[in-house]
């Protein structure tokens, strides 16, 4: 589901092809160029792959439908992550897990349903039949989903035509955007619905604080400055994290079950 069936190349110099369609195999009316960046430049190639005019179409038509599908997908995975405030009672690893969980599931069943689909015989792909799929130095490797296409082109090369199975390329963006995106809109979500309530403890012995009924936290006194603190330096207070909404606030001393509410 996640990865696709096809051929490597691996061509140590700039690759010769033959006047054919890298998809369906008809003759040669136009070419596409596909490439592929680094962090260095060495290791950018840009290559023309020969196309007919309906399989170049084709390769314009998934190349226009990419960006909004890529924006798109962040804004779902935003979407996701937010979600995540409905359920502030969970507990924080799987409020930031789920929605990443949930939105790569997403991206997983989007990559597989626009990329799996492939027009009608001979024809080999929906987009780019020919892509850059690695580079280490001179070497350049190149995936191709027509299998005698890609022979040719190795044995014009002199080169070895290997059969691979590489992670489809939108879901190799996708993945990311998801792992990324959701937890920190979850993260974020999670923070504006769930506000930070500082505790100053005046009274020289611990209290139990309570929450609607159910002990929160045991908050120790807060110890005056010492003649060496900085001014406006303190004991960090301790706080607690609450959904927006009406809550029932309680103290008692630690350990006791009796307590003194308000609101």
């Amino acid at each position: 589901m996640l990865r696709q069936e096809g051929t490597e190349v691996a061509i140590d110099a700039p690759p010769y092809m033959e006047a054919r369609c890298a998809s369906c195999d008809g003759l040669q009316e136009t070419t596409r160029q596909t490439s592929r960046t680094g962090l260095r430049a060495r290791d950018a190639r840009f290559v023309q792959i020969p196309y007919c005019g309906a399989c170049a179409a084709r390769v314009d038509a998934a190349a226009r439908r990419r960006g909004p599908l890529l924006l798109g997908g962040i804004f779902a995975s935003a979407g996701v992550g937010a979600a995540a405030s409905l359920f502030p009672w969970l507990p924080i690893p799987v409020l930031l897990a789920a929605p990443a969980a949930v939105a790569a599931g997403l991206w997983m069943l989007t990559a597989h349903l626009l990329e799996a689909w492939r027009p009608p015989a001979p024809a080999t792909a929906g987009g780019e039949a020919v892509r850059v799929s690695g580079t280490r130095g001179q070497r350049t490797t190149f995936f191709c989903t027509n299998v005698a296409w890609a022979a040719r082109f190795a044995a014009l090369n002199r080169a070895e035509a290997v059969p691979a199975r590489p992670l489809r390329s939108l879901w190799r963006s996708g993945w990311a955007l998801a792992l990324i995106v959701a937890p920190a809109a979850a993260f974020t979500a999670l923070v504006s619905a769930k506000p930070v309530i500082h505790i100053d403890n005046a009274t020289g012995e611990r209290l139990q604080i309570w929450v609607d009924g159910e002990p929160a936290e045991e908050v120790a006194p807060i110890a005056p400055p010492g003649p060496h603190d900085r001014e406006g330096a303190g004991p960090e207070r301790p706080s607690i994290r609450l959904p927006y909404g009406p809550h029932t606030i309680g103290w008692s001393p630690a350990g006791a079950t009796a307590r003194r509410e308000y609101h």
